[in-house]
């Protein structure tokens, strides 16, 4: 009994670092993003531009996206831990392949909102610009 308490806790960190390395949280799209964060003339992002892996299909959810409504689109359940159901600060990109998330990036929503006829059935890589609707 007292060896599968520590295993229960390893596996748990284990599992919170296997879940994280899904998430892209570097400098390339921070730059890209601040880009057409600062050129108001732009309004249009290409996806592509934003990875370096392969996907199959992008998905954009909004704040307060539920759990279900995300299983519904993606085709299947992923359980995020982004906690985008109770957030109205970020945007959810999830990227996917194969049936199964790749990547996510949690996009602040100081670059703005991305306009729903883009997005309402996943995005490909052939056809990956978004338009944001950008703030004043």
């Amino acid at each position: 009994m007292n060896f599968l308490i520590p295993c229960l806790i390893i596996s748990s960190i284990l599992f919170a670092g296997c879940h994280h390395n899904l998430e892209i949280n570097d400098d390339l799209v921070e730059r890209r993003m601040n880009s057409v964060f600062l050129n108001k003339d732009q309004n249009e992002v290409d996806l592509n531009a934003l990875t370096d892996f392969s996907w199959e299909k992008a998905y954009i959810f909004p704040p307060y996206t539920t759990s279900e409504y995300m299983t519904e689109k993606l085709g299947f359940k992923w359980n995020n831990a982004t906690g985008i159901d109770y957030r109205d600060d970020i945007n959810l990109i999830v990227f996917v392949k194969d049936k199964k998330v790749v990547k996510y990036i949690e996009l602040p929503r100081k670059y703005g909102d991305f306009a729903s006829g883009d997005i309402e059935n996943g995005i490909t890589p052939e056809n990956s610009i978004v338009t944001v609707e950008i703030f004043d």
